[in-house]
């Protein structure tokens, strides 16, 4: 994956008009994402091509990050093994960031609307990572 660094004087970028954008919500730029992780370029970078960060590239080809996978400047605990599940259904980080930013379908109770990504943040690891087990299995067929 080529990442496009973009300027610097943008820090962090908010996702514009699309139904798309606003369903996966605010991101930051690749310079807010650094400086929330207090993390180089290279690093940042090395995070994305091994599937431990979502990165997500715009209309006009920079890359942002969704501001959900960061909690307390660090990325959310146990996301690398979601992602690596949910890329064996389908090699998309927007459809991955749709799905760890939406609460579960068909599902009642008090959590029916906790997303899968606040779930992993509650240390929910093994329900999340199972959901994401069939859903790429259901992407795949």
């Amino acid at each position: 994956m080529r990442l496009q660094y973009p300027d610097t004087s943008r820090p962090d970028a908010t996702p514009g008009g699309s139904r798309l954008a606003q369903a996966v919500g605010p991101c930051y730029s690749y310079a807010g994402i650094a400086r929330q992780l207090r993390r180089s370029a290279q690093e940042i970078a090395a995070l994305v091509e091994e599937c431990e960060l979502v990165a997500l590239t715009t209309s006009d080809d920079y890359e942002v990050f969704p501001t959900f996978q960061v909690e307390d400047g660090r990325v959310v605990p146990n996301l690398a093994p979601v992602i690596h599940a949910l890329q064996r259904g389908i090699d998309d980080p927007w459809t991955w960031a749709l799905w760890l930013n939406s609460p579960p379908s068909g599902v009642g109770g008090n959590d029916a609307q906790t997303s899968r990504i606040q779930q992993l943040i509650d240390g929910e690891l093994d329900r999340v990572l199972r959901a994401a087990e069939r859903t790429a299995a259901s992407w795949r067929s």
